[in-house]
């Protein structure tokens, strides 16, 4: 028999390492392995680990926990679920927590980010050694751990100065990065434009976010969509050979947290970049900074397309600096030393992670932070906190969540489901999707990556109803490229009779999502009902383009 965990029942959960045998790690994560967070904050160090027999690692293999010597848990440890925490409780290991990101601090998800709050000062608790990509992110990490680490990130890549600013297309100017950063672009005013009308030979290139609609009518531009593979990513920027690469970045928390990837993808493509001059970029020696107003934006533009010289001096201090700086194999013999540091120590025991998990439910609840408190609910209830917090306590906080704070819709749905309020629940539901589906999408943006895990999770369990309104909306309107490819995707696999279209779709949006090339290239697939079918059947208005469906 086995337990929820995936674990052997009866399965001891300690080994003795043998001396000089590979560290042996089992990885968190709800990453893609072949984005570029994972890739360059975990992939790339442990491969060369791997291949030097010094570690052994899996990903989200949690039946390899038993014979783990360190348990990682990467990033926003959406997958630290409540049956993993169990067993980490129960079976202590020694924990590493591993972040590039201030998630705490990102714009817009407000509730999501208070979820990655209450883990990392769970793990803090627990004396998980802390990893980080950058000093700044160090100091905010202090408060959950005496044991912050900061291994930069240092791609295995060979820079040549050969490849320089020379042989790169002195009329094409590139961006390169994820579609969060679309709101960046507004910090640069009518720069772009300017710079079109100075120089008409001037084109530019945007993969994975670009600026808006307005601003793009008025450019000679192409947009490529985001690819999540890294690789994918990189070869097509390096096959194009922009000489001069945008790295606009508002002035938040968030991105002050930020590392300087940018700077090393660009270099090794034989870019030079435009940094905004920020804690992020300060220090760096081989680009332009400028302060972040339309008119310096204009003129760092100007600069670097009009002076070749100046690419090419600047491009081999960039080369040299980040030789220097950021090291492969130095950053690499850091990350060892601290898994074999970390791997040494004796993890705090079972009934002390027990008392941390009850201490911290009741410090959030008395201080009033709800969603905190209801995240530790649904970790920890109703293993660990009968008798120590009741359900009353619990139903007051979903009730003041519902009524302060309609993002937590994923969160409450997950804790009523422990105390058994159905028909609350369902009222939230009915409530929540109307909400979300009748307003203009401005008002209710925050609301997208809620929604859109409310509807995935509807989709799984046959509740199409509630699904396929919410995925028709991210798809007409969302602005983010991954959020609505995925809503394509979602909708093919509910109407596989629609598949080849929806699927066609998701790819056009994201070339990177691997199982819609998946279906696409497998046999002919079974098709089942197709949405205005199914639309028709659960009485709903099948959509018309620019109108809002009609729900529940």
């Amino acid at each position: 028999m086995k337990a929820e965990s995936g674990i052997p029942c009866n399965a001891t959960t300690s080994h003795a390492r043998k001396p000089g045998s590979p560290l042996k790690i089992l990885i968190i994560t709800s990453e893609d392995i072949f984005k570029p967070s994972f890739r360059l904050r975990l992939r790339y160090f442990l491969d060369r680990l791997k291949d030097q027999k010094r570690v052994e690692y899996y990903v989200n293999d949690v039946s390899r926990y038993s014979k783990a010597d360190i348990i990682i848990i990467h990033k926003e440890a959406a997958t630290l679920t409540p049956e993993l925490v169990r067993l980490m409780i129960d079976h202590p290991k020694p924990v590493i927590y591993e972040t590039d990101d201030l998630i705490q601090q990102r714009p817009l998800h407000r509730t999501s980010n208070c979820l990655v709050t209450a883990k990392q000062r769970l793990l803090g608790s627990w004396n998980a050694a802390f990893i980080v990509s950058t000093s700044y992110l160090a100091d905010k990490m202090k408060i959950y751990s005496e044991d912050v680490s900061v291994i930069y990130n240092a791609p295995p890549f060979a820079f040549n100065v050969a490849r320089c600013a020379e042989a790169t297309d002195p009329r094409l100017v590139c961006f390169m990065g994820t579609p969060s950063h679309s709101p960046d672009f507004a910090l640069m005013g009518n720069a772009l434009e300017r710079v079109a009308e100075k120089h008409s030979q001037i084109r530019y290139l945007f993969m994975g976010a670009a600026p808006s609609r307005g601003i793009r009518k008025k450019l000679p531009i192409e947009i490529c969509p985001f690819n999540s593979d890294y690789h994918a990513a990189l070869d097509v920027f390096h096959s194009r050979k922009p000489a001069v690469g945008l790295a606009p970045l508002l002035d938040n928390p968030y991105n002050r947290s930020k590392s300087v990837i940018k700077y090393i993808d660009y270099t090794h493509a034989g870019t030079v970049g435009i940094y905004s001059d920020i804690v992020t970029y300060r220090g760096i020696e081989g680009g332009v900074l400028v302060k972040n107003t339309p008119d310096k934006w204009y003129e760092g533009i100007c600069r670097l397309i009009e002076n070749p010289e100046l690419r090419i001096q600047l491009y081999k201090k960039a080369v040299e600096d980040i030789k220097t700086r950021f090291s492969f194999k130095v950053e690499s013999e850091r990350f060892a030393d601290i898994l074999e540091r970390v791997a040494a120590t004796k993890p705090l025991s079972s009934e002390a992670r027990k008392k941390e998990a009850i201490r911290l439910t009741r410090l959030v609840k008395n201080s009033d932070q709800t969603a905190e408190f209801l995240e530790y609910a649904r970790l920890f209830y109703p293993v660990y906190l009968k008798g120590h917090i009741a359900v009353s306590e619990i139903r007051n906080a979903i009730a003041k969540t519902a009524d302060k704070n309609s993002l937590s819709i994923n969160l409450i749905a997950d804790v009523m489901k422990l105390v058994g309020e159905t028909d609350e629940l369902k009222a939230l539901q009915k409530s929540l999707i109307n909400h979300f589906i009748t307003l203009p999408y401005s008002n209710v943006k925050d609301m997208e990556c809620e929604m859109y895990r409310f509807a995935s999770k509807a989709k799984t369990s046959g509740a199409f109803t509630k699904a396929m309104p919410i995925f028709e909306r991210i798809l007409q309107k969302s602005s983010e490229t991954e959020m609505s490819a995925g809503a394509a995707f979602h909708l093919g696999e509910i109407a596989l009779a629609a598949a080849e279209k929806n699927f066609a779709e998701c790819l056009a949006r994201n070339p990177g999502h691997l199982k819609a090339r998946e279906y696409l290239n497998s046999k002919p697939l079974e098709a089942r009902e197709s949405r205005p079918q199914i639309l028709e059947k659960c009485g709903l208005e099948v959509p018309v383009p620019g109108k809002v469906p009609e729900v529940l």
